[in-house]
């Protein structure tokens, strides 16, 4: 998969597919644009399993869950409405913030 912003080009295949998108999307911020796909909702991020099991493609909503039901699934690349998106960073907090303070080992 190849997205162009020109007069630069970000590359990404399989599982590098988020790496691409955040790249892109650090560009565009840089400019102050915004990319409007699912994959830049704050409460959007793929699993290392997911990445894997769908060549990047897909990404989870982290919103909490009845214990036994699966998260939804979207595609990263498919539009999504001005509103619902966030900066790279708002990204980054809402993913520390489901997930909780990293635990370092020992």
């Amino acid at each position: 998969m190849s997205m162009f912003l020109a007069p630069r080009t970000g590359l990404g295949v399989g599982f590098y597919e988020m790496n691409c998108l955040i790249d892109l999307r650090c560009r565009l911020e840089a400019e102050g644009l915004n990319l409007c796909c699912q994959g830049a909702r704050s409460e959007v991020w793929p699993s290392g399993r997911l990445r894997q099991f769908t060549n990047g493609r897909l990404g989870y909503v982290l919103a909490p869950t009845p214990p036994g039901d699966a998260f939804e699934e979207v595609d990263l690349f498919a539009p999504a409405q001005p509103c619902e998106i966030g900066s790279i960073e708002q990204q980054r907090e809402a993913v520390l913030r489901f997930h909780g303070p990293r635990r370092q080992p020992g």
